[in-house]
């Protein structure tokens, strides 16, 4: 869709540009005319919302336009492109400074932006052209001098491929921005057609870009079956954070157009196609052109549910009782189980042994005197009275003389007697091993062990799949596939972080930051580099350079706190760019305590992206340096007191939460700040230097906020 707009953009746009530009060109200041002059370069003004792969075709797709139509930029005329980088404030001002430079054509590429630069071009009656909005009519453009294209969503086209795909799908998750006419017009035409096709709409609207991940989170806890993506440029702005918390959830995405599925993160393949039959399943993918197919099976089994680790919950009766349980709690539950059957099992048979025994020892005492028994038995009138005489007689209890009396009188001789008796020592055995399994815990896991054996033995079949384990070249795949370019590396006080080529940098002007903002971190590293952040909550996120776009000095940047998903009361508070993870660390906190932390601590094997416990949180941090060998520090506290020491004097601790080592001794005091100390940075330094710590440090006449500026 996103293509069919690109083009329209651009034969239609560049047609409406060219009839602009001729109309300005009526004038005499822009002709050469015959004195020589050279032609007038138009000024096109271009505002783009935000940046991201389907804003970005627009424009691209309008320059394309202009050049089909014959126009060279440079020639014919020159563009103004700013970024608002999804703000409305930003994109006010972009428009004004258009309309300040008396720009002849503003391009407006989004709502805000289009509106924007509506509003700065009236009173000059400069025309502008708009782009990627859905209701130009509700967003109040359609009047004046003014024109564009509408990318309006095929909703009910979206509806059906839904219920194509999901047939068993209730609710649909929609996030979008409350202030886009665009986006409320497009969830108002959702509601009026989901019905018809037997959805639900779960409608979730932010405020900002920094609301839409947590907006998320929101639907994901509804338990939607799926989210549906509109043209919001809030929301497709941090889209891959949302593609990570939907691929963890197993929900699909649905995108509104194709930059949305190019975030999919599957670019290598052009085409997937389900080719099952009679014949069994057959999912068949097609490759770009001169794609390692091995290669894309590995990046296939990390990153998609082809090989996946999930967790099971089930609702098991304990006791009577429902209980929701996990595998680890319900093998416990089966092994409890079985340990009672075996105990009772055994338990029962132990009863059936020892009655066995009771009967044959009353059967051995007739062996004695056959005779007597016969006797007794004969000479007894009363049948009720046999029992009780057999009794007295051999000294028996009534079981026992039971079991004499019902014995036929054919078996009453020796010889039967003396192979019943037989066992009355394997009873024994037996009953000895019986009592011993059951005062045994280990016994009756073995018995559990081999029973288990034995259902293997006769129930089993061969493993029909077979264990795969990760290499260390499938785990550094990816980082091979990394271009290695040098970058430069910007981090700002309120969390805005930039990557800028050398050669972009050369060629830029002035650093474009948000009001009141500073760059308080900057590296010249890599692309390859790999980037910590670390929170005022103890934590650290990872991410590396080559995760971040490639930009300019005109631009904001990133935001970190939605690019990393940061907690929402949580702040970034320094930035390290680790080449190789080599040097150390060294941390000072409040209470006057110093920590040397190899960086090789924080290198993990796999890609983790956050790291709990980053440093020690019993004192507020004060600062945080990254060194390369032993040096000297200065510190000075709310006291007045300044000491200067080497790092020598700390030894390194590979706990990255270590407290570390009390340096300056501090009395109902605290720490101010910990510099790095360089010559001249302080009178009489010497005064200040110590070889042992920790010392109280010596007493500052002059005002200690101005250490680190002399």
């Amino acid at each position: 869709m996103m293509n069919l707009l690109k083009k329209l953009a651009a034969c239609g746009l560049s047609l409406t540009m060219i009839l602009s530009l001729a109309a300005c060109g009526g004038t005499d200041d822009t002709s050469s005319g015959e004195s020589g002059g050279e032609p007038v370069k138009y000024l096109i003004g271009i505002s783009q919302y935000g940046q991201h792969g389907s804003l970005d075709n627009c424009r691209e797709g309008f320059l394309q336009g202009l050049e089909q139509a014959g126009l060279v930029e440079g020639t014919d005329f020159e563009v103004d492109y700013q970024n608002a980088n999804f703000d409305d404030n930003q994109a006010t001002q972009i428009g004004q400074m258009f309309s300040a430079e008396d720009a002849d054509l503003m391009v407006g590429i989004a709502t805000h932006s289009a509106i924007a630069c509506f509003n700065a071009a009236e009173d000059k009656d400069i025309p502008v052209i708009f782009t990627a909005i859905t209701d130009p009519v509700g967003a109040h453009l359609d009047a004046g001098n003014i024109t564009g294209t509408s990318d309006a969503l095929p909703v009910e086209g979206q509806l059906q491929l839904i219920r194509a795909l999901q047939p068993d799908a209730d609710t649909i998750g929609i996030v979008y921005t409350t202030s886009e006419a665009n986006s409320v017009y497009s969830i108002s035409v959702y509601e009026e057609l989901a019905t018809d096709y037997g959805f639900t709409i779960d409608a979730v609207g932010v405020t900002s870009q920094a609301e839409v991940t947590q907006a998320v989170d929101t639907l994901l806890s509804h338990g939607v079956d799926c989210l549906s993506n509109l043209t919001d440029n809030n929301v497709v702005g941090v889209l891959g954070a949302i593609l990570e918390k939907t691929d963890e959830a197993g929900i699909p995405v649905y995108g509104s157009e194709v930059e949305q599925v190019k975030l999919g993160k599957l670019k290598e393949i052009s085409d997937v196609r389900d080719e099952s039959d009679l014949s069994g399943l057959k999912i068949t993918i097609d490759l770009k052109r001169g794609q390692d197919s091995e290669a894309v099976m590995k990046k296939l089994f990390r990153i998609t549910p082809l090989q996946d680790v999930f967790s099971c919950n089930f609702n098991i009766l304990v006791g009577g009782m429902p209980k929701v349980m996990g595998v680890a709690e319900i093998l416990e539950q089966w092994t409890d189980f079985r340990i009672t059957c075996v105990k009772r099992k055994t338990k029962f048979e132990l009863a059936r042994k020892k009655e066995k025994l009771h009967l044959l020892t009353g059967l051995k005492k007739i062996l004695l005197d056959i005779d007597k028994a016969i006797k007794i038995i004969r000479e007894t009138e009363d049948d009720a009275e046999v029992v009780p005489n057999l009794m007295i007689g051999f000294g028996i209890d009534e079981t026992q003389a039971e079991y004499v009396a019902d014995i036929k009188l054919r078996n009453i001789n020796k010889g039967y007697i003396l192979k019943r008796i037989e066992e009355i020592d394997s009873l024994k055995e037996e009953i000895a091993d019986m009592e011993d399994i059951l005062s045994s815990e280990r016994r009756v896991k073995q018995i559990i062990i081999s029973e288990l054996g034995d259902i293997a033995k006769k129930y089993g079949k061969p493993r029909k799949t077979m264990f795969i384990y990760g290499t260390e070249d499938e785990e550094n795949e990816a980082e091979e596939e990394i271009p290695d370019y040098p970058v430069n590396l910007f981090f700002t006080r309120e969390g805005y972080f930039k990557k800028i080529t050398p050669q972009s940098l050369r060629m830029s002007g002035e650093q474009k930051l948000k009001e009141n903002d500073e760059i308080i971190e900057t590296y010249d590293g890599s692309n390859r580099a790999e980037l910590l952040f670390f929170t005022d909550k103890f934590q650290v996120y990872k991410a590396r350079a080559c995760d971040f776009e490639d930009g300019k000095a005109s631009v904001m940047g990133d935001y970190l706190p939605v690019k990393l998903e940061l907690d929402p009361d949580e702040r970034i508070i320094k930035m390290i760019a680790a080449e190789d993870y080599s040097g150390t660390l060294v941390m000072f906190f409040e209470n006057g305590k110093c920590a040397k932390v190899p960086m090789a601590s924080f290198e993990t094997k796999t890609r983790r992206k956050k790291l709990a416990n980053a440093y020690n949180d019993g004192s507020p941090l004060v600062s945080m340096t990254l060194i390369d060998g032993d040096c000297e520090f200065m510190l000075s506290s709310d006291a007045g007191k300044v000491m200067i020491f080497n790092t020598v004097l700390i030894l390194p601790k590979a706990a990255r939460d270590t407290q570390g080592v009390q340096v300056m001794r501090l009395t109902r005091a605290k720490l101010r700040s910990a510099v790095k100390y360089k010559d001249g940075m302080i009178k009489d330094a010497d005064s200040f230097r110590t070889k042992t710590v920790p010392v109280a440090g010596t007493l500052y006449d002059e005002d200690v906020d101005q250490l680190k500026f002399v």
